[in-house]
């Protein structure tokens, strides 16, 4: 019995001391004689290579249309604030008329 620990996949370190694995069990002596399958190092090195490059340019790319989304809306807050100060300076002359 393996227990899995509450946020993730894996066992726990508890639940490991405290139900240690069967090693006399049919899928223990299975698991031990069929070895794993590994990955050339350089292939690996390349993979996480391009994945860095990807993740870089991903970035990149989110940075530039965060800048384009930031330059339009500083555009938009500048028109607004233009508009609300011809309208304060044309309200301010009617009063002043008045």
């Amino acid at each position: 019995m393996e227990a899995k620990g509450f946020y993730h996949e894996r066992a726990s370190r508890v639940a490991k001391t405290l139900f240690p694995r069967n090693e006399n069990s049919p899928q223990a002596e299975v698991k031990q004689r069929t070895p794993g399958k590994r990955s050339p190092a350089s292939s690996l090195r390349q993979c996480k290579t391009a994945k860095r490059l990807v993740t870089k340019k991903a970035a990149a790319v989110s940075m530039s249309l965060v800048r384009d989304n930031k330059d339009r809306w500083m555009a938009d807050i500048e028109q607004r604030l233009a508009v609300r100060t011809a309208e304060l300076t044309a309200e301010r002359a009617r009063v002043d008329n008045l």
